[in-house]
């Protein structure tokens, strides 16, 4: 299978807007129609599809469908807690199988979320007469952001802040990629239910895009392209959609494909997305943007998954960044030479894991502008069926070169006089989930540092820095001396690997997660 052919079915590789999620626990039209019950057709659906599958934190809970307004609501706290993760993959196998069909719904709102922190993450901080100020006094804040995990628990989910800070980013990549995978999921429904089923080597061709028309009253919605191709070269499935959104604040059009070839017990394959929207601020010279993404995954084994989920921000309309295997390229980057590239808000999650208890290693990288010159990163081990968490948070490498892997720490990065070069420190929180009720406990944290070039102060000048996040000054002191609590992070063979994150003794040891 040639990864991504199937976009040259569509007479556009770009689009000018907003794929419609097919919600999980959603308001909207029901897609109706009798449930398939033909063991035939639900196995052909379960190899045509990635099943098992899908993007989420480890650490995002949610509550039951009848307690939850969204597919990636948090946990709300009423009976067991269960992982997005599952309820994602589950709600999957059921549209796969026709037992969804009446209740599966699209809302196109679902597709607009966006990453965001959390509020322990990066506060603004207050400070006075800083010490690394080419001449003092000097006062001022320090901008959203900037300062890492700041505060051991998020003072709004109550959550170690790891954890929500982690949930926090991923909430965009998140959606999107889940978004492709249920809507994929729903073509497949649609094709078996309609009767004309899925293609195989005497008709490697099926064109439903109809069918998808005639699902039911979907606000907003049409469907240009809804096509399913077989390639009996490797048995491989490609998708391709394309649908226009146009609610009353303008019109919308998504391109989703997908190629994926099934096998004995695994299989691998490439999701992608393409997303005409508008986004205020930021690096490119207008509004106009397109929002990339994709989705690389392969099933090693029933309890070994390998996935990395893209997304970035594109400068323009119909500005599409999929390299030829149909992912995003972190080196297209917006320029005045290159006007179509990415300006904003790269992303990169990348996971080994088990998908049956989400145990396993997973690194989420972003850097917020193409010139930043470092990404933000996390690097996590989740253990004890999903029970017990250790993440590290640093910097590292510019998202065009980055593998996932922490570089170092940069304890004043906007601050006055600061200094980028990285210091051989991270910051380190263990959690652990509870059971019943989906909180995510911190049980030990180094974080807490000085906003300075060296991570330190002396206590000897009269240095003074938010150091709960209140807003005030008021309540601090100057003579305070700070060591720092951070993580030792070696980089023992000189690489620009902080290897006793890998390699340490005391924890479970991270691996980094490759794809």
């Amino acid at each position: 299978m040639k990864i991504h052919h199937i976009t040259k079915k569509i007479k556009q590789a770009v689009v000018t807007a907003m794929i419609p999620l097919v919600c999980i626990s959603c308001g909207g039209a029901a897609i109706t129609g009798s449930t398939s019950s033909n063991t035939s057709d639900t196995s052909v659906a379960s190899a045509a599809f990635p099943a098992s599958l899908a993007v989420a934190s480890p650490f995002d809970y949610s509550g039951s469908a009848s307690t939850a307004t969204s597919s990636l609501v948090k946990y709300s706290g009423i009976g067991s807690a269960s992982s997005t993760y599952s309820e994602v993959t589950e709600e999957i196998n059921n549209i796969l199988s026709g037992a969804a069909s009446s209740v599966t719904t699209f809302n196109p709102a679902d597709f607009l979320v966006q990453a965001s922190d959390a509020d322990c993450y990066g506060p603004t901080v207050l400070y006075e007469d800083h010490p690394d100020a080419p001449s003092t006094p000097n006062s001022g804040e320090l901008p959203v952001g900037d300062v890492g995990i700041w505060l051991e628990t998020d003072p709004v989910s109550n959550d170690a802040c790891a954890a929500s800070q982690l949930e926090a980013r991923m909430m965009g990549v998140q959606s999107q990629s889940n978004a492709g995978l249920v809507s994929v999921a729903t073509m497949i429904n649609t094709a078996i239910l309609s009767g004309k089923g899925l293609p195989d080597a005497s008709n490697p061709s099926v064109d439903i895009t109809a069918e998808m028309n005639a699902l039911g009253t979907i606000a907003d919605t049409t469907f240009n392209l809804a096509t399913i191709d077989f390639d009996a070269s490797d048995s491989s499935y490609a998708y391709a959609l394309d649908m226009t959104y146009a609610p009353a604040s303008g019109s919308h059009e998504i391109i989703v494909t997908m190629d994926h070839i099934p096998g004995s017990g695994t299989y691998q394959g490439v999701l992608s997305y393409l997303v005409d929207d508008t986004f205020t601020g930021g690096n490119c010279p207008s509004a106009d943007i397109t929002r990339n993404g994709s989705l690389k995954y392969e099933m090693v084994s029933a309890t070994e998954m390998k996935i990395q989920a893209r997304s970035a921000i594109f400068c323009g309309h119909g500005s599409s960044g999929l390299d030829a295997n149909g992912i995003v390229d972190a080196s297209d980057k917006y320029s005045a030479a290159n006007p179509a590239g990415w300006g904003n808000t790269f992303d990169i999650f990348t996971g080994n894991y088990s998908p049956v208890d989400l145990d396993g290693h997973y690194s989420y990288a972003w850097q917020a502008g193409n010139l930043d010159g470092n990404t933000r990163v996390f690097n996590i081990t989740v253990e004890e069926a999903g029970m017990n968490g250790f993440a590290f948070y640093g910097y590292g490498d510019d998202v065009e070169m980055t593998d996932g892997s922490i570089t170092g720490f940069i304890c004043n990065w906007a601050g006055p006089g600061n200094s980028h070069a990285q210091i051989e420190y991270a910051q380190y929180q263990e959690m652990t989930v509870e059971a019943t009720t989906g909180q995510i406990n911190s049980v030990a944290a180094n974080f807490a540092y000085a906003p300075t070039n060296s991570c330190e102060y002396d206590g000897t000048a009269t240095f003074l820095f938010d150091t709960n996040a209140d807003g005030l000054l008021s309540d601090e002191n100057a003579a305070t001396v700070v060591n720092n609590d951070l993580y030792e992070a070696v980089d023992v063979d000189g690489d620009g690997v902080v290897d006793s994150i890998e390699d340490n003794i005391d924890f479970i040891g991270f691996v980094l997660p490759t794809i």
